[in-house]
């Protein structure tokens, strides 16, 4: 006679399977979606700032627990409800950290940020004023911070992506350097 498994063992197993697979997930699924979303080929880089990548490991958690809920808590009306309103706040999360990006290209510098409607799109020339703060090593990243003509300001964290286009940024735009001790 065959194994006979408990439905809520099922959803254990895939609870522990999204488990496992969400770091690997967390590291590729950010940048595709961003290149799919905000590709041009004027663009030299879309970058998930680290507001996105929260946004990410919260939906994540939500679709592991989601299963989880239904295993610990056996799969009755409230559980099952509970579970779908997980799964729904995760697309809502997932969502929310595919609209937020930021694009360097040729002509300009476009952004969303975190739970924004509208994309603010910059002109190289419309920039008033760049930043460069610079921290020692062990104190942070450095990051640069964008001044518009409209007001508005931007502040880029520079991670190895935006590393690799300092010197085009740095072409683009004069910046004022500045050293930042903790």
């Amino acid at each position: 006679m065959g194994k006979v498994y408990e439905t809520r063992h099922v959803f254990m197993a895939i609870a522990i399977v999204v488990l496992l697979i969400s770091p690997i997930l967390l590291l590729i699924t950010p940048s595709i979606v961003a290149d799919s979303l905000y590709y041009s080929p004027d663009n030299w880089d879309v970058i998930v700032p680290g507001e996105g990548y929260v946004l990410y490991v919260i939906a994540f958690l939500l679709l592991v627990l989601s299963p989880a809920i239904l295993f610990f808590l056996d799969i009755n009306k409230t559980s099952i409800i509970f579970s779908i309103i997980l799964i729904l706040a995760s697309g809502f999360s997932f969502y929310f950290a595919s609209a937020t990006f930021t694009a360097l290209s040729n002509d300009s510098i476009s952004y969303r940020t975190l739970f924004a409607t509208e994309k603010h799109i910059y002109n190289w020339d419309e920039i008033e004023k760049a930043v460069y703060y610079d921290r020692l090593p062990g104190d942070g990243f450095s990051n640069y911070e964008f001044i518009f003509n409209d007001g508005n300001s931007m502040k880029l964290t520079e991670t190895g992506h935006v590393k690799e286009h300092s010197s085009s940024i740095r072409g683009m735009v004069i910046v004022e350097y500045v050293l930042e001790e903790k």
